[in-house]
């Protein structure tokens, strides 16, 4: 990966700390939907959620740890 400087780290963990608190709100109104109409709870929706929130922990806490 190319040399990023310090304003571009910035804006790239601020960026990973907006896809992850959207991820945290999409997956609580899937569970909130779940308990209301007991519909199936893993579906497409619920796995991008899951995706996006792990990956964008993973970029927040343990990538730019430092």
């Amino acid at each position: 990966m190319p040399q990023i400087t310090n304003g571009s780290i910035k804006l790239e963990r601020i960026l990973y700390r907006i896809i992850f608190i959207f991820a945290l709100i999409t997956l609580a109104l899937r569970l909130l939907y779940y308990f209301a109409f007991q519909d199936k709870f893993l579906d497409f929706n619920t796995c991008t959620g899951i995706v996006l929130l792990v990956y964008s922990y993973d970029n927040i806490f343990i990538k730019n740890k430092s």
